[in-house]
């Protein structure tokens, strides 16, 4: 007998939902049940009303931003009535030398990666305790368990991210919220794309090297945070569920 994952009547905010990751999250909630407020920077998140009318709304803005998170709350209680579900998806990478590193380039990843969680956090939780509890799933990183050379920054943003999971696991946990967080390899996104003109082929060879040998595809952790979105997953809280190809059992 197959399990089936239902979400019927909760209601999920995904940041970073215009592409990648993102993208193949917002397709399996909704085929799960669940209704969606869709969040990105890009405008292009407004093509997911028109693909999916009266299931999902979308809104746009720079994720660090706190009207940017009350935006997305506010819309998600106004058309479906609250918050059950916060993907913390949104964020991005920095291959830079360490020397190479300015100022601007720390701060800026530092909001993306990280401020971006907590200020959408901390503007969904007090929607999910008044609706009795909910769950938070945080996109994190390989990046986040080891260190990797030219990508400092992004290493440090996803460390943090991995004790914002934990930490805020237990302190939520009495209020019937759950806090977990997906740890992708290599994917095959465009998160490269703007910053080399091979990027997706950069992510393929890289992914080739792992025992698994290959990259892997958003909708493949998609499906990790699906499950951690759901029920199937009631006692897990604080986790880092890597999903690496194998990367780190070398």
């Amino acid at each position: 007998m197959g399990v089936n994952i239902n979400l019927d009547g909760k209601i999920a905010i995904v940041t970073g939902a215009a592409g990648g990751i993102g993208l193949a999250v917002v397709a399996l909630l909704i085929e799960a049940g669940a209704k969606i407020i869709a969040e990105d920077k890009s405008e292009n998140v407004y093509k997911l009303e028109s693909q999916y009318p009266g299931n999902v709304y979308a809104t746009q803005g720079e994720v660090a931003e706190r009207s940017t998170a009350r935006r997305a709350v506010d819309l998600a209680t106004e058309k479906f009535g609250g918050v059950d579900i916060l993907v913390n998806n949104a964020g991005r990478s920095f291959p830079k030398a360490f020397l190479e590193i300015r100022d601007e380039d720390w701060d800026n990843i530092m909001a993306d990666n990280v401020k971006g969680m907590f200020v959408h956090a901390s503007e969904a939780v007090p929607s999910m305790i008044a609706r009795g509890g909910g769950t938070i799933v945080n996109t994190d990183s390989i990046s986040g368990l080891v260190g990797i050379a030219n990508l400092v920054t992004y290493c440090t943003s996803k460390g943090a991210v991995s004790l914002f999971t934990k930490s805020l696991a237990v302190e939520l946990a009495p209020k019937n919220i759950r806090v977990n967080a997906v740890a992708p390899g290599v994917i095959e996104t465009p998160i490269l794309d703007s910053l080399t003109p091979d990027g997706r082929d950069v992510l393929r060879n890289e992914g080739a090297k792992e025992p698994i040998g290959r990259a892997g595809q958003p909708e493949e952790i998609a499906n990790v945070i699906l499950f951690l979105s759901s029920s199937l997953s009631s006692f897990m809280t604080g986790a880092i569920v890597v999903a690496d190809g194998g990367y780190t059992a070398k």
